[in-house]
């Protein structure tokens, strides 16, 4: 595994923006919707379970095993079938705010010029969705494919957490515990998505997860 790629990588996803105001983790909170750590914990493994995982997390392994193979032109198709043709609009919003800041960010770092080179093109077919950019930047930095989706996913939880951290009365040690707390659902997913027979799960409208919470 190479270290560098995959710790920028778990550090680029933005906490504004992209997901958090996807879900409305800022308005659920000030409104008192959730209140507590293990309101906020049980509602972002919903939204990974339901929604993020069935997205980012399946469309990233599979833009991974395409770029590690060099398969590049077959990203558009991969991005039409998984990102776009059952994702709710409100997601591939969300994908896309949180793909391009990742992009952009990625262009200061060494090892992801040659990706870069090659993808600059690709993506302006894709779209930047954030399964797409992540995918293809983590093909350079692990060769299996559930540690890329794996990576995926944990990169979004914690920019949800951070996000609720600075809303809610929890300090570093409490983020970090509630990260850990949900890294076991975390592999379970990337494990489920990365096995040879897997198919795309289907993906819930962010709007039914936080109607679900509204209505307990």
């Amino acid at each position: 595994m190479n270290i560098l790629p995959m710790v920028q990588l778990l550090d680029s996803t933005p906490e504004a923006g992209g997901y958090a105001e996807c879900f409305q983790l800022e308005h659920l909170i000030a409104v008192g919707k959730l209140s507590q750590a293990d309101q906020v914990e049980n509602f972002i493994i919903r939204a990974l379970k339901t929604a993020i995982g069935p997205l980012e997390g399946f469309a990233t392994g599979a833009v991974f095993e395409a770029s590690r193979r060099g398969n590049f032109s077959a990203l558009p198709a991969l991005a039409r079938e998984l990102c776009t043709s059952h994702a709710p609009e409100s997601l591939q919003r969300a994908s896309l705010n949180t793909g391009r800041q990742i992009w952009e960010t990625s262009r200061r770092w060494t090892w992801a010029v040659s990706i870069h080179d090659q993808l600059d093109e690709v993506t302006e077919l894709t779209g930047h969705f954030y399964a797409v950019v992540f995918g293809a930047l983590i093909s350079d930095a692990t060769a299996q494919r559930a540690r890329a989706v794996a990576a995926c996913l944990l990169s979004t939880v914690r920019s949800l957490v951070f996000c609720a951290a600075r809303y809610l009365p929890m300090d570093a040690i409490q983020s970090q515990r509630m990260v850990s707390d949900i890294q076991p659902t975390i592999s379970q997913l990337a494990l489920a998505y990365s096995q040879p027979d897997a198919v795309a799960p289907p993906i819930s409208d962010p709007a039914a997860v936080i109607a679900q919470l509204t209505t307990q």
